[in-house]
């Protein structure tokens, strides 16, 4: 058992060095307080937020309504196994699928053995840039990992806390009128009104027409012109199509090579183990302390050990982590941001 009332001493005491020396107060412990870094208005000056809900969150352009800056196909807890099938394989993914209860998994055949694909998703009313509702399943992911390791069955697994694909580019929508007896004439009148650059096209029978909009305020006037379109003729069926011109990439949190995390992939360390004990203390919190305010110099796998979120360098963010790891406030290291 952790020696709670000891450990929290020693937060207040490497509280105060860390602070003091960098000026950190307010550093925000928890697998999900990052999120606002990752889902971000990527030009203030450029961009305003257009819309969200729990499948997307856009940002739209200023100068111009029909460029967006879109965040999607949101995963949390976002968990890939591969595992060399042996029996135990079975019994232990039963054992831990109630407690992780992910909301997607899926099991693929590779060269390897096979790759395990989990991850959660959000419910309709939350906001993907908090996800409050999410669980935290650092702990559990580490036990269930742990276990494949302990049976030799898992070769490889890696965590992203969280992960969207990004949709940039150009949305057009075109409207198709088909069996349309009036004129061209009637058709612009109406687009006219709303929007303020769009083509309209007659088809080679004469009584199909295109109208592609490039310029329009807002969607609301987008779906009033199309319903005073619908009223011209009684004859005329209407549709509509999207047009994107978009490039498309990821944006997620750090990636973690679980192995690392459950100290079996041969690099000699284990994060947060400083002084490689093979167990993680307040010997440990100590020593990082003192390489914060420079007391001591760590080595090369110190460093490595140190470096508990990942982010590459070594500062208070670490000790916090470390401390809050050591009072149950988050429960596997390194910290699956």
């Amino acid at each position: 058992m952790k020696r709670l009332n000891k450990v929290l001493v020693f937060l207040t005491s490497a509280v105060m060095a860390a602070s003091a020396m960098s000026g950190l107060s307010a550093y925000a412990f928890g697998q999900w307080g990052g999120f606002d870094a990752v889902i971000t208005n990527p030009d203030t000056d450029i961009y305003e937020e257009y819309t969200f809900d729990s499948k997307r969150v856009v940002y739209r352009r200023i100068d111009d309504p029909y460029m967006y800056y879109t965040y999607k196909d949101f995963k949390y807890n976002y968990l890939t196994c591969i595992v060399e099938y042996c029996p135990n394989v079975d019994d232990i993914y039963s054992k831990y699928s109630r407690l992780l209860n992910f909301d997607y998994s899926k099991f693929d055949i590779v060269d390897d053995g096979m790759r395990i694909t989990m991850y959660d998703v959000l419910d309709e009313w939350d906001d993907p840039r908090e996800a409050d509702s999410i669980k935290d399943k650092q702990g559990i992911i580490k036990r269930f990992c742990s276990e494949l390791q302990e049976c030799e069955c898992l070769i490889d697994a890696e965590y992203v806390a969280f992960k969207a694909t990004v949709e940039e580019g150009q949305t057009l929508q075109d409207v198709h009128m088909d069996n349309f007896t009036g004129t061209l004439e009637e058709i612009q009148a109406v687009v006219d009104k709303y929007a303020g650059s769009a083509q309209v096209e007659l088809s080679d029978n004469n009584k199909s027409y295109d109208i592609i909009v490039e310029d329009i305020a807002d969607f609301s006037d987008f779906v009033s012109m199309y319903d005073e379109l619908n009223t011209l003729s009684d004859t005329a069926s209407l549709s509509v199509s999207t047009i994107r011109l978009n490039d498309l990439r990821s944006a997620n949190t750090n990636t973690i090579n679980v192995l690392n995390v459950i100290g079996d992939n041969n690099n000699g360390f284990i994060y947060g183990d400083l002084n490689a004990d093979g167990k993680i203390g307040i010997s440990d919190a100590i020593i990082l302390n003192k390489a914060i305010t420079g007391a001591i110099i760590l080595n090369t796998d110190q460093e490595m050990a140190a470096d508990v979120n990942v982010d590459r360098k070594v500062d208070p963010h670490d000790l916090f982590d470390l401390l809050s790891f050591l009072v149950d406030n988050i429960y596997a290291l390194p910290v699956m941001r």
